[in-house]
C-alpha cells in the first residue's frame, strides 16, 4: 500500500475548499493537476537553490571537478608516466 503524501493531502483539502462538490470532475482535475505541477515546481526550484549554496560554501568544488581532480592526481602517480600527465603532441609532418 503506497502511502500519502503530506502534499497530496493539502492538494485534496484545497481542491475540496475551492470547488467543494459544486464543479464537475474535469475542473477539480485540472486544478488537482496545476497544484502538483506547483509543488514539482517549488521542489525543483529548492533542489537548485540548495546545490548553488553548497557550490558557495564548499568554495565551489562540484563533484565534476572533484572527480577530475582525483583523476590527474591518480594519472601523476603512476609509473612510468611524463610529469604533465596530460597528451602528447602528436608529430605530424616529420619525416
Amino acid at each position: 500500500m503506497k502511502k500519502k503524501l503530506n502534499s497530496d493531502m493539502m492538494i485534496e483539502e484545497l481542491v475540496v475548499a475551492v470547488y467543494g462538490d459544486e464543479a464537475n470532475d474535469r475542473s477539480k482535475h485540472v486544478y488537482r493537476e496545476t497544484l502538483r505541477s506547483l509543488v514539482r515546481l517549488a521542489k525543483t526550484e529548492m533542489l537548485h537553490e540548495m546545490k548553488t549554496n553548497i557550490e558557495l560554501l564548499t568554495g565551489g568544488v562540484t563533484a565534476k571537478a572533484a572527480r577530475r581532480q582525483t583523476k590527474l592526481l591518480l594519472a601523476a602517480q603512476r609509473p612510468g608516466m611524463p610529469d604533465d600527465a596530460g597528451q602528447w603532441q602528436l608529430a605530424f609532418n616529420k619525416p
